[in-house]
């Protein structure tokens, strides 16, 4: 999955350190991406945001484990309704 990332959300890791304080400044505009090599190898976003993706994060792994077991609960009950019958040749 790819994100998408403006040209002026992009900066080489020299640049950011000579300016870090005025890119922490204005990180509630928009995150920063760090580029080394001219590839990027980080991202810098505002903390409120941080924490909002990691509790978006906690809540979708809950809902794919409770998602988990409703599947495995629902072929249990395949299961044990399959297996309640006998079948004809079963009785001869």
């Amino acid at each position: 999955m790819g994100v998408k990332m403006a040209r002026d959300q992009m900066r080489s890791s020299s640049d950011v350190r000579r300016h870090l304080g005025e890119y922490l400044d204005k990180l509630g505009e928009h995150d920063l991406y760090i580029l080394r090599g001219g590839k990027p190898t980080a991202a810098i976003v505002d903390i409120d945001r941080y924490e909002s993706l990691l509790e978006q994060l906690a809540e979708l792994q809950d809902l794919q484990e409770h998602l988990a077991i409703y599947k495995m609960l629902r072929e249990r009950e395949g299961q044990i309704e399959a297996e309640e019958f006998v079948s004809l040749d079963e009785l001869d």
